[in-house]
């Protein structure tokens, strides 16, 4: 894709790392919509700028209110998007609940951009094939 790849929902509630995310993604080419709470996360994928989202990027330990797999749930619902959890969260019971996800990926926060950037890549892979 030439110019803007696509648009991604970035879902952290970490403002810096969010701010660092977000740079990190727009200097690949994408387009960023952050959000900071699971709630204006299923809010952006319902309203009008959601139907620009092509991909979730999505945090699991959210702080006060939903946490980062029920908002995929719930974003599921609504649109069929691929999901990517970028998370510090590597806990076995957490991986298992975020593996009922369906076009689901996990990146730990650690890996760093080359991983999250081949991620991302082949989660738009069926997308853009039928584009």
């Amino acid at each position: 894709m030439e110019g803007t790849r696509c648009t991604v929902l970035l879902v952290e509630d970490e403002v810096i790392i969010g701010l660092a995310e977000g740079a990190a993604l727009a200097q690949e080419g994408y387009s960023v919509i952050h959000v900071s709470s699971g709630e204006d996360a299923i809010r952006a994928v319902s309203g009008e700028p959601g139907s620009k989202i092509d991909l979730v990027l999505m945090d699991i330990n959210l702080g006060e209110g939903i946490d980062g797999i029920r908002a995929a749930q719930e974003i599921l619902k609504r649109r069929d998007l691929p999901m990517i959890f970028l998370t510090s969260r590597t806990q076995k019971e957490i991986v298992d609940r975020a593996k009922k996800i369906p076009n689901y990926g996990y990146i730990a926060k650690s890996s760093g951009n080359a991983a999250l950037f081949a991620a991302i890549e082949t989660a738009l892979e069926p997308s853009e094939a039928t584009n």
